[in-house]
C-alpha cells in the first residue's frame, strides 16, 4: 500500500475540522512514546537533505548561545576581499527589533545599532576605487546583514596608498577597526590617508591628497578650490537597509556562507578558555540530532525542510510532522475522505500537507494531539 505526503494538493476548504487536544513535551509525554522512532527517522532525513548546511546552523547556534552568555557580548563580522568587490558580514540578531543604520563616512561604512541597554558601533573602512553610490546593505530574517561595495570597473586591484606627505592624515585599517573600544597591542596591515578635514584650505590640502591617490583608482578627487570632500557621496549618506530571507535560506547569501563559517571559526579561537567549552557544547550539539534540527529550522523554514512522516500499522495510520513554527498561530487539522490535510500559518510564513490515507471512510474518528514544544501527532483508523 502506498502512503504518501502531498505538499501541493488543495482540497480547499472541504472536509471536519478536528480539535487539536495539547499535551506535554514531546520527548517527555508516555502518550508519544509510539510517535518517537518515526519522528526521529523523519528529523534523519531532513539532516540528510540538508547535510551542506546543517554544520553551519549548528555553529551559528552554539556562538549564539555563547554570546548570549558573555558579559559584554562581542558582534562577529567578516571581511571579505574580490577583485569587484568588497564584503562585509555581520551577525546583528540583537539588534534587530532595535534601531540599526549604516553610513558610508570618510571613506568607510559606519554601522550603529541599539536594543535596549545595548549598543554596537563599528566602522569598516572600504577601498579608494570603490563605487560609492552602488554600497548597498541587506538584512536577512534571521538578523545577519551583509554589506557590499563594488569596486569601480577598470580601478586597480590594489589600493595601498604608500605615500605619506605632512598635514593631517587619518589611519585606515585594511582589518576593519571596533570604534566602540579601544584595541590594544600594534596594528597590522595599517596604511595612512591623507583626508581633508576643517581648517586645511586651498590647493595644498588637494594637491596633498591628489599626490598620494594618483594612479590608484580613486574614484573622487575633489576639484580646484575645494577644501573638503563634503560634496563627494562617500562623505556621508545613510543607506537604505533591504530585507532578505534568512540567511542560510536565501540563494543571494550562498557565497557567504564560507565566509561568515571563517568569522565563527576566529572568534570561537580568540579566548581558548571560552573556545574548550565552547567546542565541546558544539560538538554535543552536532551529536544530538534533534538540537541540529532545530538549529537547521531556525534558519531554513521551507517544506522540504520540515520534518514529516506518515505509517501504516494494524491499528491504522500515524502521522507525525513538526510545527512549532506555527504552533502559537493558526493551526488547523481536517478530515477528508481518504486524506487528513494540516495547514498553518504565523506572520508571512505558512504550509499546508496532505496526508493520503487510503481507506480512510471516517474522518471524525481521526484524532489529533499538539505537544507543548510543537510536535504534531495524528492517528486514523484504517
Amino acid at each position: 500500500m502506498s502512503l504518501k505526503i502531498d505538499m501541493a494538493l488543495d482540497a480547499g476548504d472541504e472536509g471536519m475540522a478536528l480539535p487539536i487536544t495539547p499535551r506535554g513535551m514531546f520527548a517527555q509525554d508516555p502518550f508519544f512514546s509510539s510517535f518517537k522512532p518515526t519522528y526521529d527517522s523523519a528529523i534523519g532525513d531532513v539532516l540528510n537533505r540538508w547535510s551542506d548546511r546543517v554544520p553551519l546552523t549548528d555553529r551559528l547556534a552554539s556562538y549564539r548561545r555563547q554570546r548570549s552568555m558573555a558579559p559584554e557580548p562581542e558582534v562577529i563580522s567578516k571581511v571579505s576581499q574580490a577583485d569587484d568587490k568588497y564584503t562585509i558580514v555581520l551577525d546583528m540578531n540583537e539588534f534587530v527589533s532595535g534601531e540599526m543604520t549604516v553610513r558610508t563616512v570618510d571613506r568607510a561604512a559606519l554601522v550603529e545599532a541599539k536594543n535596549g541597554p545595548k549598543s554596537y558601533k563599528r566602522s569598516f573602512p572600504l577601498p579608494n576605487d570603490t563605487d560609492w553610490d552602488k554600497v548597498a546593505t541587506n538584512l536577512s530574517d534571521d538578523g545577519i546583514m551583509t554589506i557590499t561595495a563594488p569596486r569601480k570597473s577598470g580601478s586597480r586591484k590594489s589600493s595601498v596608498v604608500g605615500i605619506q606627505p605632512t598635514g593631517e592624515v587619518v589611519e585606515e585599517a585594511v582589518q576593519a577597526r571596533n570604534v566602540q573600544q579601544q584595541e590594544s597591542g600594534p596594528r597590522k596591515q595599517s596604511r595612512s590617508i591623507p583626508m581633508f578635514v576643517e581648517g586645511i584650505d586651498g590647493p595644498s590640502a588637494e594637491e596633498m591628497l591628489s599626490t598620494a591617490m594618483e594612479g590608484l583608482g580613486a574614484p573622487f578627487l575633489p576639484s580646484r578650490g575645494s577644501s573638503r570632500i563634503a560634496t563627494s557621496s562617500y562623505f556621508d549618506r545613510t543607506l537604505p537597509i533591504s530585507r532578505k530571507g534568512r540567511f542560510f535560506q536565501d540563494k543571494s547569501f550562498e557565497r557567504l556562507w564560507k565566509d561568515f563559517d571563517t568569522a565563527l571559526d576566529e572568534h570561537m579561537d580568540k579566548d581558548k578558555k571560552t573556545s574548550s567549552s565552547t567546542d565541546e557544547g558544539s560538538k554535543s550539539s552536532s551529536g544530538d540530532k534533534t538540537d541540529s534540527y532545530k538549529n537547521l529550522r531556525q534558519h531554513v523554514v521551507q517544506d522540504d525542510s520540515q520534518a514529516a512522516t506518515i505509517t501504516s500499522g494494524e491499528e491504522g495510520y500515524r502521522i507525525v510532522v513538526d510545527v512549532a513554527d506555527f504552533a502559537d498561530g493558526n493551526l488547523t487539522v481536517k478530515g477528508v475522505q481518504g486524506a487528513v490535510i494540516v495547514k498553518g500559518s504565523k506572520g508571512g510564513l505558512s504550509f499546508k500537507r496532505t496526508f493520503t490515507l487510503p481507506g480512510l471512510t471516517k474522518p471524525e474518528e481521526v484524532v489529533a494531539s499538539l505537544s507543548a514544544d510543537g510536535v504534531l501527532s495524528i492517528t486514523a483508523p484504517k
